[in-house]
């Protein structure tokens, strides 16, 4: 029996929302295995839940938004590449919110959560949080930004591995530039605070490993978890008259909150099916349909060869029904933490098929949980769609049943408990 702990999870966003529901899903599963859990917001939303903290009043969170919107045009060093997701270039901006948490406390914890940090908490913030109350911070990497001087995505450069500067986010050839002033002011205060870094996969630990900023701190990988009552298997004919899916063809499904968004691979993924277009029959042709969540411009061409569902965006508690539906989720993720559909989808009993990318280097296995395709390989992700697709009712049963076991042994409840309870014990 492990002994109980009093947790407070830090997170900008609302936990009801978008990916910030993350932070739910983490309380319920830390309250469900015995703990004293509680969420603290840095976003205003009506709340009747004893454990979950709103930080700002409503006066206060419209104050905030507007301080942000400010903030956000005075960090703007020039143009900017979106593919970087450059926010919150000049972190020694932020209001300080360490004394409002300590505060609002209602117990002193074993451990403080960090997850979202946009606009929240800085290196310097976490600093005063760990060295006034003496608690230890475990830091959730929800992207690569806690190790960065500004991207959330670092594509190819390896500035976070030594100091930042001459950054492609911002088209800066100067090597002091706001994202080396940046990397410099969270190692100082993050090499004196009592804070761990935990990955969310073999990709991102791989990076954390090279991180200048965490190379004297010790690091775990720690999936993220998912609420197991929803994300499950169900009757695919049932959720496809639900979803109005066509009934008898193979559904390839495809999801991203944005479906234009570069790093999501969707350009990729046309390409992986023109070639699929061109090696089958008429027949197996008519019998693929499209099924692809997320929001796409009013104007954009999916411009796909096979019949498709532009399904928009979809609720949290409606999501599931995605990928009990689909006969395989593709992910042409390029650069992703996660994403957390790929655990999503494994959960579901739905074989996953994408690029040696993110979670998927762990948990997709090809010719048992899906296929494993080269990064960036059009053809090799074509061939494993391909395959799965081919695959005889028998041999697709044992595929969906391996993604099933891969979900109770890697990314159930019951699993990432037993890997929080290493990192608690490990602290």
């Amino acid at each position: 029996m492990h002994k109980q702990l009093k947790i407070a999870v830090l997170t900008a966003p609302s936990p009801f929302y978008a990916a910030g529901i993350l932070a739910y899903d983490l309380k319920n599963l830390l309250q469900k295995a015995g703990h004293d859990c509680i969420i603290m917001t840095n976003t205003y939303f009506e709340n009747n839940e004893k454990d979950i903290i709103v930080l700002p009043s409503k006066f206060g969170n419209f104050i905030k938004r507007i301080d942000e919107a400010v903030k956000r045009r005075i960090n703007k060093e020039g143009s900017t590449d979106d593919n970087y997701y450059m926010f919150g270039l000049k972190q020694r901006a932020y209001k300080p919110m360490h004394n409002r948490i300590i505060s609002r406390l209602p117990f002193k914890p074993d451990y403080f959560i960090y997850l979202f940090p946009q606009y929240f908490l800085n290196a310097k913030d976490l600093y005063l949080l760990n060295k006034k109350t003496g608690v230890p911070i475990l830091w959730f990497m929800m992207d690569m930004a806690p190790m960065t001087g500004g991207c959330h995505y670092a594509w190819d450069c390896e500035g976070y591995t030594k100091s930042c500067g001459c950054c492609p986010g911002i088209y800066s050839k100067n090597p002091k530039d706001k994202t080396h002033i940046n990397i410099n002011f969270k190692k100082k205060y993050i090499e004196k605070t009592d804070i761990t870094p935990i990955a969310a996969s073999k990709w991102q630990y791989e990076q954390l490993k090279k991180s200048n900023i965490f190379k004297n701190k010790k690091k775990y990988k720690v999936f993220e978890p998912i609420n197991e009552a929803h994300y499950k298997p169900a009757n695919k004919s049932t959720v496809r008259k639900e979803l109005n899916l066509p009934l008898e063809k193979k559904i390839l499904f495809f999801g991203a909150t944005s479906v234009n968004d570069k790093r999501k691979g969707y350009s990729l993924l046309l390409k992986a099916l023109s070639l699929l277009d061109k090696k089958l029959n008429r027949e197996e042709k008519q019998g693929i349909h499209l099924a692809i969540a997320g929001v796409a411009d009013n104007d954009f061409d999916f411009d796909l060869p096979f019949t498709y569902t532009h399904m928009g965006y979809f609720a949290h508690e409606e999501l599931p029904k995605a990928y009990q539906a689909a006969d395989i989720f593709v992910c042409p993720s390029i650069q992703d933490s996660g994403p957390l559909m790929v655990n999503h989808s494994i959960m579901c009993g739905t074989p996953v098929v994408a690029f040696e990318m993110g979670v998927a280097t762990d948990i997709v296995r090809s010719g048992s949980t899906g296929y494993r395709a080269k990064l960036n390989d059009t053809k090799d992700l074509c061939n494993g769609i391909e395959s799965i697709l081919k695959l005889d009712g028998d041999a697709y049963l044992q595929m969906s049943k391996a993604c099933i076991e891969a979900g109770k042994k890697y990314i159930s409840n019951e699993s990432i408990l037993n890997q929080l309870n290493e990192v608690f014990h490990g602290v």
